[in-house]
This record gives C-alpha cells, structure tokens and sequence, in this order.
C-alpha cells in the first residue's frame, strides 16, 4: 500500500507478468506500472516514505533476483537499485528508513542470508548488521533509532545511528517467535508500540495440526465494556 493509503500495489500475470495498482478502496481499474521480462516476475517490496519511489523484486531465469525501483513522480522508467554480485545471488526483503535516506535488505551474498544497509540513493558504501549469524528481514523501527530483523525463528534488533555516520550496535534478541513463510512474516505498527508476527497455533490435544489464519476482531472495545462494565 502507499504511504498515503490510498492505493494498493499488486504482482499479476494479467495479460502479462507483472506490477499493477489500484484505489484501496476497490474503485477504478487496475493500472499496469511493470511488465516483467519473459521467464521472471516481479513483486512489491516497499515504498520510499514520500511514495515517489517503489522497491520491488525482479526474479532471475537462473535462479535469485535482485532489487529495482520505480519512479511514480517522474518517467516510471524500472531502474536497479541493488543487484548481487554473486552468480545465484539473492537480494531480497527490502526496507526504507523513515527520513528515505537509507535501504536496509537482505543478501545471501556470503552465502547464509545477511542484512546489509545503505545509502539511498546508493553511493557504493555498505554495511552488514547481522555480524553473528543470519539475518533477513528487516525492518525499521518508527523513529528510525532501530533496525529489526529476522533470525531463524527468532527476531533481533540493533540499535542505529546515521550521523555523523553510520554506526550500529550487536545485535540483541527480541523475546518473540516467529512462523517461517516465504514473505516477511512480522511488521511493526506505525506509532511504534506493537509488533505485528505470524505465529503458529498450538497443537490440538490430539496432536492434530491446526490450519494458519488471521482473525479479524471488528467492535471489540463495544465487546470490552460488555465484559468489564465502567462503574
């Protein structure tokens, strides 16, 4: 979704393999903003905090994918933004510093998934954060001061700091779990208060596997009051 709210940016093979967007509200019509090359696709991964400029993954025919971007405030013409220099290399799961100045991603560059930052627009400095172990995922926090990311099924975080340069602390664990998917599985609200993580239900006494779900709660302050009366 846009900064903004206002609309929504989706992969499809509608008439051709790639990105469109439409009004989050459902009204108008689709319009293509992408068309993939044959053989590979292309998917969202998010938008600077102006909303000028969306990151999005392009898959190899070979094997991994690197990151480009598209300009909606000027010629809309896709650009790469980070590109591996590894034969099967895999640059993925990327994320915008809230002032736009900086991109933390994920890169299986030296072999294991690593998260890397750097400046945005790129100038050809790089920084790796998970120093200890792997690491994917990432994610900023609101203010900027920390950057969150992935390990197995755990998550860590290190403490950031931009100027005069850029500089982070060791990683430190998080007390939450995680379920591995294929997309991101957590995210952290706007105002910075919660995480939002996808986990695994428990097993049923049975040992009977129960299927994943989001549960939607609509009205549940209305539910609240009903429950816990004010005096």
């Amino acid at each position: 979704m846009t900064p903004d709210g206002k609309r929504i940016v989706f992969r499809s093979d509608r008439d051709g393999e790639g990105l469109f967007w439409q009004a989050a509200d459902g009204s108008g019509i689709a319009e293509r903003l992408s068309t993939a090359e044959k053989d590979t696709y292309h998917s969202p991964l998010g938008w600077t905090p102006d909303g000028k400029n969306l990151g999005f993954y392009v898959s190899s025919p070979t094997g991994g994918g690197n990151v480009w971007t598209l300009n909606l405030d000027g010629d809309h013409k896709p650009k790469p933004l980070v590109v591996s220099s590894a034969v099967l290399g895999n640059i993925r799961r990327i994320s915008f510093s809230p002032d736009g100045q900086w991109i933390a991603y994920s890169s299986n560059e030296e072999s294991n998934f690593s998260v890397y930052v750097q400046p945005y627009p790129p100038t050809g400095a790089k920084y790796k954060i998970s120093t200890k172990g792997a690491g994917d995922s990432p994610v900023w926090s609101h203010d900027g001061k920390q950057l969150v990311f992935s390990s197995g099924t755990g998550l860590r975080f290190v403490d950031v700091q931009t100027k005069p340069a850029f500089s982070s602390s060791e990683p430190k664990p998080l007390p939450i779990t995680i379920e591995l998917t294929q997309g991101r599985p957590y995210d952290i609200t706007q105002d910075g208060k919660a995480f939002l993580v996808m986990q695994r239900p428990a097993e049923t006494a049975s040992s009977e596997k129960v299927a994943l779900q989001i549960n939607v709660v609509l009205n549940w302050f209305r539910e609240l009051q009903d429950r816990v009366p004010v005096k």
